[in-house]
């Protein structure tokens, strides 16, 4: 049977702190594209019982960032893989703290603070020029199901060095921020992607916010012409029951 907490257990938290792996979903308000993607590198942190976060590596897109940038919804899904079955979700409001700032810094220092209490490998790699982002989770829900439709894995997961090479070669040829600026600034529904990668590549973020935000509301334009037919609709009906009450005033006098 599910169990729901309104925060996450303590015992639930260092559970999924040293998994191998989660899937982070989210999507925009209006648009085609629900995304998932899957995050290993043990990146996620349990912060607080109401608070996490995890780190953000570079990679070909910013759908989630996008997402949290318009909506702030995510929700982070874990499995066990081993003979014991669960299932673990956290439901959350989502902000993207990017690179450069103090809050990022901040955040870094007490991501490695409980990574190293629970001796989990530190989830950004050899290079940790390759995080781009954390993104940070107000957990207003925590689930646990029986995860019994989920296969067992007899074997043993590793890290891969891809990502560490992958970075490695882009900063060796200052080549971060033209991948970042080419592949980071725009979701596929056309949501205003990381705000750093914006600026770098010359883009006025204002405009963009603008341009997002008329796109989203295309994407919405059934539920905004159904809100402005019953608004008129909703103005006549007042008309008329006034002008009713007018009428009975006269008949009155």
């Amino acid at each position: 049977m599910p169990t729901y907490y309104p925060s996450i257990p303590e015992e639930l938290g260092e559970w999924a702190m040293r998994q191998p792996l989660f899937w982070v979903a989210s999507a925009p308000r209006a648009g085609q594209h629900i995304n998932l993607s899957p995050k290993g590198y043990a990146t996620f942190a349990v912060l607080g019982p109401n608070l996490a976060a995890y780190l953000d590596h570079t990679g070909s897109g910013a759908e989630t960032a996008a997402h949290l940038y318009e909506n702030g919804r995510i929700t982070l899904g874990w499995c066990s893989f081993e003979k014991g079955p669960r299932i673990m979700r956290i439901w959350c409001k989502g902000r993207v703290v990017e690179v450069q700032t103090k809050e990022f810094d901040d955040l870094m220092r007490k991501i490695k603070a409980v990574q190293k209490r629970l001796g989990v490998d530190l989830g950004y790699g050899e290079q940790a020029d390759g995080v781009r982002a954390i993104v940070v989770l107000e957990v207003f829900r925590c689930g646990t199901s029986c995860g019994y439709g989920v296969p067992l894995f007899d074997g043993t997961f590793s890290e891969r060095p891809t990502m560490d090479d992958f970075v490695t070669k882009l900063v060796a040829k200052n080549g971060l921020t033209k991948y970042r600026t080419e592949w980071n600034v725009r979701s596929h529904d056309g949501l205003t992607g990381l705000r750093q990668a914006r600026r770098e590549g010359g883009k006025w973020l204002p405009l963009g916010e603008m341009v997002a935000w008329m796109r989203m509301m295309w994407g919405l334009r059934d539920a905004v012409l159904l809100g402005i037919v019953l608004g008129v609709l909703g103005m006549v009906l007042l008309g008329k029951v006034q002008a009713m009450g007018g009428l009975r005033a006269l008949m009155v006098l």
